[in-house]
């Protein structure tokens, strides 16, 4: 009979245990609900946010280490602010340090990058196996200089860039940097005048580096390293061996899921808004006609993109897993973040709060973000909106607190 009752005791006792496991259970998720509606992250608006915290992303995990030593090669008219932005709340989230430029948001552009322009810059390399350990991001505009960011940058940094196909990248600069004025064009197509005779207007008038290969321009090239097409493939092939994985703007989506892969994140470190995006994007179709055209004129341009284009498709085709899944499930958690953080987008100088406006040329409107007013202290979307100066202030603030403790 003892060793019944003694049993029953244990069975009792068993239980206790267990109900008690089973009401902490209880009062932790009611606290951590609780918590959200405190903070204001609503369950009915904010879906996303709750898969974010709950949902782990399992296509990288034992697989491989995130990488964040990284050199991004920031190209104009390319989405690069949007990549650019990815890249900072990134940085921020994980304490990571960045290479600022000493003044404004670009290291002294168009001049090629030189470590001097580094704000509280420092070379002193230990060990010369490591590289530079006091910089993880390196991601504002710059001219690509390899030798001169190697070695400031550690030895593992993973290189990244971005092109855009050439018809839609030199309709977007002819605009944006207003070479109609810039070459004196009257003409009411001003774009397909130039096109018809480019070499007059770039001899007559000054010339600037948007008006022909522009991307090239940016990755550090000059006009007479690209004087023959075999100069330009052993251009591209330089290029290849440096760059770990080269975007490509007209398919942004799939080159999020590829960058996630190169560098081993987590699909919510690559969730977006698209940033600095003009008001009135020219929607027509460019010819054929004027397509060729071009390509013609900007040959290198056209062959790096072509290049890298196919570049993109190969390794999607190599990935892992099915990429296509992971790009359904991007799309959805920028679809529910869009609808939890964002009112509306309107002109940046019509917006109040500077920091979420963006740098408009003259004559050129620039949409900036309006958050929703009850996400205004919602970290997740004032990062995710906020505009390249502004951040890159934030972060300078942060790295002189940091030398000053």
């Amino acid at each position: 009979m003892s060793n019944m009752k003694k049993h029953c005791e244990e069975s009792r006792y068993r239980r206790i245990i267990m109900l008690k496991k089973r009401a902490v259970f209880v009062v932790i998720v009611g606290l951590l609900f609780a918590l959200l509606r405190y903070v204001g992250l609503h369950v009915s608006a904010g879906e996303v946010l709750l898969r974010n915290i709950f949902q782990v992303d399992m296509s990288n995990v034992g697989k491989c280490s995130a990488k964040s030593n990284i050199v991004f090669l920031k190209t104009h008219k390319t989405a690069g602010s949007t990549v650019q932005n990815i890249l900072m709340r990134y940085g921020l989230d994980n304490n990571l340090s960045f290479a600022l430029p000493r003044t404004g948001h670009r290291f002294q552009y168009p001049w090629y990058f030189e470590k001097g322009s580094v704000l509280q810059e420092n070379t002193n390399k230990e060990n010369t196996n490591k590289g530079n350990t006091n910089y993880n991001i390196l991601c504002h505009h710059t001219r690509f200089h390899y030798e001169n960011i190697r070695d400031l940058m550690p030895n593992d940094s993973v290189y990244i860039t971005v092109v855009r196909s050439p018809g839609k990248i030199f309709r977007s600069a002819f605009e944006y940097f207003q070479l109609r004025r810039k070459f004196h064009i009257t003409k009411e197509n001003a774009m397909e005048a130039f096109l018809d005779d480019p070499s007059y207007y770039v001899g007559r008038y000054s010339k600037t580096r948007f008006s022909r290969n522009p991307m090239f321009f940016d990755l550090g090239y000059d006009p007479h390293q690209l004087a023959s097409e075999a100069s330009i493939r052993n251009a591209i092939d330089y290029l290849d061996r440096i760059f770990s994985l080269v975007l490509v703007s007209d398919h942004f989506e799939e080159s999020m899921v590829l960058l996630k892969h190169t560098l081993c994140w987590d699909i919510n470190d690559i969730t977006y808004f698209k940033l600095n995006e003009r008001e009135t994007n020219s929607t027509e179709e460019l010819t054929k006609n004027v397509e060729e055209k071009i390509r013609q004129w900007n040959k290198a341009d056209s062959m790096l993109f072509d290049h890298f284009n196919r570049s993109l498709w190969e390794k999607l085709s190599q990935l892992p897993y099915n990429w296509k899944k992971e790009l359904n499930v991007l799309q959805q958690k920028n679809k529910d973040l869009e609808a939890k953080c964002i009112n509306t987008r309107r002109i940046s100088s019509n917006i109040k709060d500077e920091n979420f406006r963006f740098f408009q040329p003259p004559g050129v409107s620039v949409l900036g973000i309006v958050l929703n007013d009850f996400e205004m202290q919602n970290k997740i979307c004032v990062h995710m909106a906020k505009a390249e100066v502004p951040f890159t202030q934030e972060l300078k603030q942060m790295y002189k607190k940091s030398i000053r403790k």
